[in-house]
């Protein structure tokens, strides 16, 4: 019987074997493919960076940094898969290839693992397991501090996108984390944060020779190393928040209620951009089959994934962008009712509308 035959029985949803037997086929690197795109992306990474410290009209620098933070992203995504070991073959290449293209884009390589692999993919949208952006529920928001009311807030709005990135991931997360984030402490972990702060400073010391004057040098360091990182922050928060974040996706409170099919399938959003946008940023919009299998290289992914909703279309979220469907997203998935299953609005808690679906939209779906 085929995977498709089988989706089809009366059986209320597919097992996780029948929904990774999918995409199966696509989870394979292509070692010339990836080395095409590492020089790419390399070539403009160092090419914008010299445009953003020798040209002299800010308007033109101003241009090559918001470029500059773009394919910052794109470097994320090769070291993101690198990281998955299916972006070229053998697990030592893609470990030296992720630690190198994740240091450019000021990450430390084992903790982004130890968050992303191991977290993130394995209790996805598992409250007090998944650490990006899990939603707080009525009841603890009323009991947070005045100005973290207002932070959340902030955090989830069009401007606030970055900063949650910055703040709650890289920052708290990602860069020295306390123990009070990474309860375990290894050696590894210490080597890569410092691996980034002597980049940074190899960096700056880069685009403000000694020659420059002190506003040459701030110049530079603004173009080249602070506005660039600031458009990779917000373009990694719009896009994580997109990803898991729909008033069709749930999140759970208890282990026991979460499974594979409700989480890494129904759970996970694919966002439709213009297909240059999505080819732009490395096909990262594509996020359902690389949830339901992270052995799939972004330069297979759309495929991938457009066989997924060909054969569980059923199951999968989709959502066309668009400003007004973004801002409905934000407004209304501000909070979670981990007892109701549905989200809730910041308004809602004060006693308007808060009918947001959750659980009832995904059994309307199966």
């Amino acid at each position: 019987m085929t995977i498709e035959k089988e989706l089809q029985s009366d059986r209320l949803a597919p097992s996780k074997h029948e929904i990774r037997a999918v995409v199966a086929s696509f989870a394979s690197s292509s070692g010339p493919t990836a080395l095409i795109a590492i020089a790419l992306d390399l070539s403009l990474y160092f090419g914008l960076l010299v445009l953003c410290t020798k040209l002299a009209n800010p308007l033109a620098k101003a241009v090559c940094s918001f470029a500059l933070g773009v394919v910052i992203v794109r470097l994320f995504v090769l070291g993101h898969d690198a990281g998955h070991g299916c972006l070229l073959p053998g697990k030592r290449m893609n470990n030296a290839t992720g630690r190198l293209m994740l240091l450019l884009t000021g990450t430390p390589f084992s903790l982004w693992q130890l968050g992303h692999n191991t977290i993130h993919h394995g209790f996805t949208n598992l409250l007090g397991r998944d650490a990006v952006w899990p939603p707080y529920s009525p009841a603890e928001f009323r009991r947070l501090p005045r100005y973290r009311q207002t932070l959340e807030r902030f955090y989830r709005s069009p401007a606030g996108l970055g900063a949650y990135y910055a703040v709650e991931l890289w920052w708290k997360k990602l860069f020295f984390p306390s123990r009070h984030e990474v309860r375990v402490h290894r050696r590894s972990y210490a080597i890569d944060s410092f691996l980034v702060v002597l980049y940074f400073a190899a960096l700056a010391a880069t685009v403000t020779p000694k020659s420059h004057s002190r506003a040459s040098a701030a110049g530079n360091i603004l173009f080249a190393v602070v506005l660039p990182m600031a458009v990779f922050f917000w373009l990694m928060g719009f896009t994580i928040f997109l990803h898991h974040t729909h008033p069709a996706v749930r999140w759970f409170a208890n282990h026991s209620e979460w499974t594979f099919a409700e989480s890494q399938l129904a759970g996970t959003v694919h966002n439709l951009f213009p297909r240059w946008m999505n080819y732009l940023f490395h096909n990262i919009y594509d996020h359902t089959a690389h949830h339901i299998d992270v052995r799939i290289p972004f330069y297979r992914l759309h495929e991938a994934q457009v066989a997924v909703e060909s054969v569980l279309g059923t199951y999968v979220v989709v959502e066309k962008f668009c400003l007004k469907s973004f801002i409905h997203t934000l407004r209304a998935c501000a909070l979670y009712d981990y007892d109701q299953n549905r989200w809730v609005s910041f308004e809602g808690i004060k006693g308007k509308a808060t009918t947001m679906t959750g659980e009832d939209e995904f059994q309307r779906l199966y």
